[in-house]
């Protein structure tokens, strides 16, 4: 049995990152067709690197345990490098290499699920999906709909706990029962991420952090936080992706970090304008401000925590600290 400590520090990590970057900047959104030979090159010393480990004799006499299902994984991945890549000289590079992307990312999101289990922690993938930034932006305008035209405080706060319990019991039948959970990331698909076939999907962690915004008791706070979430997030993955050239940490670009500060900021200022004229203008800036800065830290900062339910905790935690301290 190979130790997986040594193994992802010297192996399985570096594979699995430098895959994880190679998938990213073949999103549609990114690639550029100037990027095709260095992408095929790096590709083809990935898959080296695999096959390399594939004939290391201790992990091949692993044929059980954690380095079983991982061996799967890893060839995989390697078998894909080999057959589906595309062609030299194929045309429409752009379309044949996200086509290439397509089958690659489910085998990455498998590898990244498996190496969890291990106790190693890897990015999960999160592709360009205009529909699921729609949907994103639908869910805010749904959220603020019933929060300040349909339900009491009492009545929100009942529906967060209903809501949240249906969510993590879903949870927990897709994890005991598999054929459901193929059956609902069938119907989801559309606007699901890869990673969401083996890991707590963003609805939950959403319905989680509405729960946390129902019994803070504070609906500037609620308004603050589900605006923040639903601009700000769709605006950093947009801007992001397509323009977003100075890295930070995780993924995230500085250009996708302010984006969603903008977005977020301007939106939650008009939401509060409109909905709470108990503030001033002043003082409808200053806490849009104060839930549009931590959330887009939650989002720029998150990994294991899903941002679904970072973003809107950490905006509404910032607008309640705020009128705390200003007393209004």
């Amino acid at each position: 049995m190979v130790h997986h400590a040594v193994v992802e520090r010297q192996v399985l990590h570096p594979i699995a990152d430098e895959l994880y970057r190679l998938l990213r900047e073949m999103d549609p959104a990114r690639w550029r067709d100037e990027w095709e030979g260095k992408a095929r090159a790096r590709m083809l010393a990935l898959r080296d690197r695999i096959q390399q480990l594939m004939e290391d004799r201790a992990f091949s006499r692993a044929s059980s345990g954690e380095a079983g299902p991982l061996k799967e994984r890893l060839l995989e991945l390697a078998n894909l490098i080999e057959t589906a890549m595309p062609r030299p000289g194929q045309g429409r590079l752009k379309a044949s290499w996200g086509e290439f992307r397509q089958k690659m990312v489910p085998a990455y999101e498998r590898l990244a699920g498996t190496l969890s289990v291990m106790d190693i922690h890897v990015p999960s993938l999160r592709p360009t999906n205009y529909l699921r930034n729609v949907f994103h932006i639908f869910n805010g305008v749904w959220a603020l709909t019933f929060v300040h035209h349909l339900m009491s405080m009492l009545s929100i706060q009942i529906f967060a706990v209903v809501f949240t319990t249906i969510c993590w019991t879903l949870e927990w039948l897709r994890r005991d029962r598999p054929e459901m959970n193929a059956r609902i990331m069938r119907v989801f698909k559309p606007i699901a991420h890869p990673h969401e076939s083996w890991r707590v999907n963003s609805a939950t962690w959403y319905g989680t952090s509405f729960l946390f915004l129902a019994f803070c008791g504070d609906l500037a706070a609620i308004t603050t936080a589900l605006v923040v979430l639903a601009l700000g997030d769709p605006a950093a993955a947009v801007i992001g992706r397509r323009f977003g050239r100075i890295k930070l940490v995780h993924g995230r670009s500085l250009e996708g970090t302010l984006a969603f500060t903008v977005f977020a900021g301007l939106g939650a200022f008009g939401a509060l304008s409109f909905y709470h004229p108990e503030f001033t203008l002043p003082q409808a800036a200053l806490v849009a401000l104060a839930g549009a800065v931590p959330g887009a830290l939650a989002e720029l900062f998150s990994r294991r925590v899903d941002d679904n339910f970072s973003v809107p905790v950490c905006a509404a935690s910032g607008v309640l600290i705020l009128r705390a301290i200003a007393g209004f």
